[in-house]
């Protein structure tokens, strides 16, 4: 039996029951319908089987009710956490997210970076090529974030032509564990110069480039703290000419 968070088909595709509740789905629910058949009027120790859960029965009326409602609480979560423009997280989830990531790398010890990247000339895209081109454009800089990003690294669309990155367990400089290691700086300027390239090479009419704020964590910052000092670079980044990183330098992300 699956464990509880392994949600399996809730409709069967085989045998007698085709197109009704799957078994499989039946014993990962009968502990949570427990209560809300007591409550109702059915009784969990009637659902032996899958046929236990047919159209007549009351705990089948009452299963196909609830599971309604959560395959419903299912897509309005992914809904959002996801931005449906780029297929990456969302900015709500962003909020969610982040102070759970900091609460575990104070915790454990480890460090943690933000960084805040703006889409530079972004607009020019929409006003030249027009918004469905815009589109395009930023989902294909989000591709380009995830394959240039480690797995366990996290991209969020904040807005507009911003977006956010979140990497857990990132020093700035090294970890001492591998002297050939690259400083957070120079991974972050790589991909600055990758996007430059990519642009160069493959939009003629309006190659964007991308300006990145970066801070770490500070002992007593929080994740409202932690956004703002990044984003507080991002808008330096960008006052500089663009097409740059800049990276906070002491506590509160003063610079």
């Amino acid at each position: 039996m699956n464990e509880i968070g392994e949600r399996p088909n809730i409709i069967a595709k085989r045998g007698s029951n085709a197109g009704g509740v799957s078994r499989q789905y039946l014993n990962w629910r009968k502990g949570k319908l427990g209560k809300i058949l007591t409550d109702t009027g059915g009784d969990i120790a009637n659902i032996k089987n899958d046929r236990d859960l047919g159209k007549n029965s009351v705990e089948g009326k009452l299963a196909r009710g609830n599971l309604a409602g959560i395959l419903q609480q299912e897509r309005l979560k992914k809904l959002s956490m996801f931005d449906e423009a780029t297929g990456v997280y969302s900015r709500r989830y962003l909020m969610e997210l982040l102070p759970k990531e900091i609460g575990q790398a104070k915790r454990e010890g480890l460090p943690l970076a933000v960084v805040f990247i703006d889409l530079d000339y972004f607009k020019l895209v929409n006003d030249k090529l027009g918004h469905l081109a815009g589109d395009k454009r930023m989902k294909k800089f989000a591709d380009f974030l995830k394959r240039s990003l480690r797995a366990g690294d996290l991209i969020f669309r904040y807005g507009g032509d911003e977006f956010v990155i979140v990497l857990p367990n990132t020093y700035r400089f090294s970890s001492g564990k591998d002297k050939e290691e690259s400083t957070l700086d120079q991974r972050l300027d790589d991909i600055r110069i990758k996007w430059e390239a990519l642009e160069k090479k493959t939009e003629n009419v309006v190659p964007t480039t991308i300006s990145l704020g970066a801070t770490m964590l500070e002992p007593e910052m929080t994740a409202k703290e932690l956004l703002m000092a990044a984003d507080k670079m991002a808008y330096r980044a960008k006052a500089a000419g663009r097409n740059n990183l800049k990276f906070t330098d002491s506590i509160k992300g003063a610079a």
